[in-house]
């Protein structure tokens, strides 16, 4: 698998686990409305009929919706095309939840969606963090839902995609996908000098093993040279 690990996955066309996040703990606040009183007569009766009316009481602010944080996050592997990953997190805290499409490691790439609660958001192999908006509680299955319509497909596809869906609904900014395409690049499958078929990739499994096949992918596109010395760099 590759080296981000994952909490629970599903292949296209399989049903995606995706576990909830942090609930709201604190329900509206209601008072207890007190007894009617005919008369006045003695000092507890006077002084309550000083406190404020359960109506008013009834009216304290509904509490304020809680909000999620939308974050592109990027890997720095120098050796291949940078993992891309959506990040939800709540405002200040230390733990998010992970969105993207990802397959086996050195395997052809058969992708699935992945769903990875409580990984660190300061995460040592995502070191770059975009914000891209905010998120109401109540607009979380929105975003959900367009995670899992985008079919899985090559990581940075796939965020481009689910953020094109999320223009679509209001959710963030028009253009925000589009952004990002001068930033994408290609699997290491797929160039930037020799596009590789399924079938000629695994004549080369079965010439190197899946490792040497991996390695001598990385030569032939430019990444590494004779020696296995990285020389792509994401900068």
């Amino acid at each position: 698998m590759e080296d981000l690990m994952e909490f629970s996955s599903v292949s296209s066309g399989g049903k995606e686990k995706t576990p909830d996040l942090i609930e709201d703990l604190l329900g509206p606040y209601e008072s207890t409305p007190r007894k009617s009183e005919k008369s006045l007569d003695n000092d507890e009766d006077l002084i309550d009929s000083f406190s404020v009316s359960s109506e008013e009481k009834r009216k304290t602010p509904e509490p304020a919706e809680d909000s999620y944080d939308l974050y592109v996050g990027m890997t720095d592997r120098k050796d291949q095309p940078e993992h891309w990953v959506m990040m939800i997190v709540i405002p200040g805290d230390d733990y998010c939840t992970f969105y993207h499409s990802n397959h086996e490691w050195l395997a052809w790439p058969r992708y699935s969606r992945y769903t990875e609660p409580m990984k660190r958001f300061d995460h040592y192999k995502i070191l770059r963090r975009d914000r891209i908006c905010s998120i109401r509680e109540s607009d979380m299955k929105k975003f959900r839902q367009a995670c899992w319509d985008v079919e899985p497909q090559h990581c940075q596809r796939y965020v481009i995609a689910v953020l094109k869906k999320l223009e679509k609904e209001g959710l963030v900014s028009l253009g925000t996908g589009d952004s990002f395409v001068p930033q994408s690049q290609l699997h290491v499958h797929e160039g930037p000098n020799h596009q590789y078929t399924e079938e000629e990739y695994g004549r080369l499994v079965d010439e190197l093993g899946r490792n040497g096949a991996y390695e001598e992918m990385l030569r032939i596109q430019g990444w590494a040279n004779e020696n296995g010395v990285v020389m792509w760099n994401s900068e």
